[in-house]
């Protein structure tokens, strides 16, 4: 009998927003409101109630009840330029990834994510860099992992 002992696993996703882009500071300060409610608050305290879901796109859309709120606030132009009102779309699991995004802001997360440049990019940049290699030039899943065994072997 084998007797293998368990380890547990970090995995430190990298956050999206490390690399966003922030537009404005009214771009994205809604805070959620009750769960039950379903809806978000803008900057000036007006709720913007849920509209749809969009199954393609995973995620919900909140749009504010009456879009003359939207035309007669201080902050229209910046906040919103759209003649219908304030439009936010959410993930379905919008929960998940803030969880996330906050795990990798954790100092022990950075560690662990560091660790990548060291074992896990370095094989796929000296194949894509230095043997150039961007694409497959075989197709299946069978095409693709003869080359892939190739491109290894090549770096081993």
């Amino acid at each position: 009998m084998i007797n293998y002992s368990r380890k547990l696993l970090s995995v430190i996703i990298w956050s999206c927003c490390r690399y966003s882009i922030s537009f404005v500071i009214l771009q994205d300060p809604l805070l959620p409101c009750e769960s039950k409610n379903d809806c978000h608050i803008c900057p000036e305290g007006h709720k913007l109630i849920f509209y749809r879901i969009n199954k393609q796109e995973k995620n919900k859309a909140y749009m504010i009840s009456d879009k003359r709120i939207c035309l007669a606030c201080p902050h229209y132009g910046t906040c919103t330029t759209s003649k219908t009102g304030r439009m936010v779309t959410r993930l379905l699991k919008e929960e998940a990834r803030q969880r996330l995004e906050a795990q990798y802001e954790e100092p022990q997360s950075q560690e662990i994510y560091k660790l990548r440049k060291q074992k896990a990019e370095l094989p796929f940049g000296h194949i894509k860099r230095n043997l150039k290699v961007d694409s497959f030039l075989l197709r299946g899943l069978k095409g693709v992992s003869a080359e892939a065994s190739i491109l290894a072997t090549c770096f081993n």
